[in-house]
């Protein structure tokens, strides 16, 4: 029994260790708050988590004993691991490619897009690419130069069912140049006052950050099934959170 516990107890401890290393991915490079508001990934984190925490481990106590054959014992040991790998293999696959990879700005709003919603193939600048060790990049989309542009854009989604021009990564910027361009359209307090709460929501996350308005820019920021409204430090350029609840 005591060889059992041991066995366990190293088990658990090993899943552990790498089930931490999976939850300091998803939750501080791929998945940082606030984005991880528009994408949820617990479903999947259940999963892995169960298989590799609780049944790995329970299994390794149920099948280990000494006294059974040494190939076998390995054997069933091998095949646990196997499971586990498997599981976890599985869910890094599945957050990562579902991960919030840019968040990208167009006509005085922020959108949230996941791997799996542009085509990060036809980014034209290396460092907006969402590598597996960098959090959500930030663009600037590029506007049509003129009415001429604008026009064959529109004409081309209307005859060729082409995405709209937000989903088009190959027009995206960094967004380094662009910070002056993007406080010009942030949201006014009477204009944020009209979404529903947003008035006490921007007030609350005055006094909860200890700042005045004209320290903060504020947009609204909306991914495929909710929006909300986002906050950035206009003296840092840093992305603070949002100040109300997703609608």
């Amino acid at each position: 029994m005591i060889a059992r516990v041991k066995a366990f107890g190293v088990h658990f401890s090993i899943s552990v260790f790498f089930i931490t290393l999976f939850l300091l991915a998803v939750f501080y490079i791929w998945y940082p708050y606030p984005f991880n508001e528009f994408y949820s990934t617990w479903d999947v984190i259940k999963i892995v988590a169960g298989v590799d925490v609780i049944l790995g481990p329970l299994l390794t106590f149920v099948v280990f004993n000494k006294l059974k054959n040494p190939v076998a014992l390995k054997r069933d040991l091998s095949i646990i691991v196997f499971v586990q790998v498997v599981a976890l293999a599985w869910g890094v696959h599945i957050t990562y490619s579902a991960r919030p990879a840019l968040l990208v700005f167009s006509n005085s709003a922020f959108f949230v897009f996941s791997k799996n919603e542009i085509d990060v193939s036809k980014l034209k600048y290396k460092e907006l690419e969402p590598l597996f060790y960098e959090s959500l990049q930030i663009a600037y989309l590029k506007p049509p130069e003129n009415a001429e542009e604008y026009q064959r854009i529109v004409m081309d989604i209307a005859q060729n069912g082409s995405p709209d021009i937000i989903y088009r990564s190959n027009r995206y910027l960094p967004v380094s140049d662009y910070w002056e361009k993007i406080y010009r359209f942030s949201l006014k307090m009477g204009e944020i006052t009209k979404v529903q709460g947003g008035g006490k929501a921007v007030n609350d996350f005055l006094e909860n950050n200890r700042g005045q308005f004209k320290d903060y820019a504020f947009y609204r920021v909306r991914s495929g099934r909710a929006t909300s409204i986002l906050a950035i430090n206009k003296d840092t350029d840093e992305i603070v959170g949002l100040v109300n609840r997703l609608l």
